[in-house]
């Protein structure tokens, strides 16, 4: 299924997930990456041949999924922007911010609209990430098969039942290996 992409933000997350997406076929003219500064969003443009601006309201208007990829400090003001100048019905929203539940995510976009949240994992800008999935009860079957399949470009997706599970796949996933990596650096450094 292809539907048209907005991705909210435009870092290395962004830009691995896009890449996925174009190198196994998806139509790059369906996809806008939106980002205050034009630097990422001219290389997303000419490395993958996607569409660019640095308008969040026209990339979430065009779109029927809109993955936000901002720094979790910075959504309130990005949703804020984008949720009293668009109407957001009939859109999925796709969250890759840590720390942000999918109830206040809603309160943020001012309304009970559908969510899944996302927790993908470093080794995913390299494909090889594992993300942990949740999707609310507002989620149709088929935007949650496409937000999983949208994660898979980027490596290997567990969907959990609960959302407070969420924590454990960032745990597992992410948070542990980085700490086992660092102690062992550690040792290494010492020896």
């Amino acid at each position: 299924e292809q539907r048209r992409i907005a991705f909210i933000g435009a870092g290395n997350m962004t830009k691995s997930i896009i890449s996925g997406l174009v190198k196994n076929g998806y139509p790059a003219d369906f996809i806008t990456a939106s980002n205050p500064s034009t630097g990422k969003l001219d290389a997303l443009k000419s490395e993958l041949g996607i569409n660019t601006t640095q308008d969040n309201n026209h990339a979430v208007k065009s779109a029927e999924i809109v993955v936000l990829a901002v720094k979790p400090q910075l959504m309130q003001q990005v949703c804020a922007e984008f949720s009293k100048d668009c109407d957001l019905k009939g859109k999925t929203f796709v969250s890759i911010a840590a720390g942000i539940n999918t109830a206040r995510l809603k309160e943020m976009l001012g309304g009970d609209l559908p969510v899944v949240r996302t927790m993908p994992n470093t080794p995913s800008a390299l494909g090889l990430g594992m993300t942990g999935l949740y999707a609310d009860s507002l989620v149709d079957p088929a935007s949650k098969q496409f937000a999983g399949d949208l994660m898979s470009m980027v490596g290997k997706i567990a969907w959990v039942e609960q959302e407070s599970m969420i924590n454990g796949v960032i745990a597992a996933a992410g948070s542990s290996p980085a700490y086992f990596f660092l102690f062992l650096e550690a040792m290494q450094s010492e020896a």
